[in-house]
């Protein structure tokens, strides 16, 4: 029995692309269902075109969010110029 996504494996793509959708699926209902009542820091989260870091990125931000941060996802493959820069209100960048 091979492991899901083998190359000898002639379903395993198809499998590993269901549980892949799947996941992200539910990783992003929790996200959008969470309380966001929090006046904690702001963070903003993309990754770069061509990158494919979406469920990185959202449990990343469930993550962020149940540590109290205000979490704006713009999700894998932004393009550049669509992300903002830095807020004018926000003083120096942190990195965590």
């Amino acid at each position: 029995m091979w492991g899901i996504g083998h190359p000898n494996d002639p379903e395993g793509h198809a499998r590993a692309r269901f549980f892949r959708t799947y996941l992200h699926h539910k990783l992003a209902e929790r996200y959008l269902h969470q309380r966001r009542e929090s006046a904690g820091p702001r963070l903003v989260l993309a990754a770069p075109e061509g990158e494919d870091g979406a469920l990185s990125l959202l449990c990343f931000a469930l993550a962020a969010q149940v540590r109290g941060y205000r979490v704006l996802l713009m999700g894998a493959g932004s393009p550049s110029t669509a992300c903002p820069r830095r807020s004018p209100v926000a003083g120096p960048p942190r990195w965590c």
